[in-house]
């Protein structure tokens, strides 16, 4: 588990992705996600609405797809309580016209009195996510580190509604877009 390795954009998603690049990127998003995951842990949503972009498609642990609306609703309801988030290990990847944090995620998190806490959600989107792509079952099981392939296919790989895979194909999109931009 101390291997996993979350992208900023699976911890923030497209809102820290494109930054205009200086030689303070690396401190400029890494400020920006402390300070994202500080209003998430206050549930300071207003804060949240000005530091999340518009069109912002989340990935959640379930491999279902929030957006913007969503998640500052579920805050402002208390659907959703963060106790604490902590990254460690952050580095930014810099792409010349932008840039991606990478580090580690841990948090302590309560969805609808559900206790979503630690690595597990995380891996559950992961192993989700990989399957859907076209990833075999047992590469899958390599990369959660399990004993067992029947452990990842019972408890960690989940079908997809048709919903979640149109977003991704937006997201996909999207990602591809911005990518040829960071190129150039």
């Amino acid at each position: 588990m101390r291997h996993c390795i979350l992208i900023g954009l699976l911890l923030l998603g497209a809102c820290l992705f494109a930054v205009g690049q200086n030689g303070d990127t690396a401190k400029e998003l890494i400020a920006m996600e402390d300070r994202y995951n500080d209003a998430l842990i206050r549930a300071d949503w207003k804060s949240l609405e000005s530091i999340l972009a518009d069109d912002l498609i989340f990935n959640n642990a379930d491999g279902s797809v929030s957006h913007k609306p969503d998640t500052i609703n579920s805050l402002k309801s208390g659907e959703i309580k963060f106790d604490s988030i902590a990254v460690s290990e952050a580095n930014v990847q810099d792409f010349g016209g932008g840039g991606v944090v990478i580090g580690k995620l841990v948090e302590k998190t309560r969805y609808k009195g559900s206790d979503l806490s630690g690595w597990h959600p995380f891996r559950r989107g992961l192993a989700t996510n990989l399957h859907d792509l076209g990833t075999d079952d047992i590469t899958v099981q390599h990369v959660l580190r399990h004993s067992n392939v029947s452990i990842t296919r019972a408890a960690y790989i989940k079908t997809l509604p048709e919903q979640t895979v149109d977003a991704m194909e937006q997201f996909e999109q999207k990602w591809e877009k911005v990518a040829s931009n960071l190129v150039q």
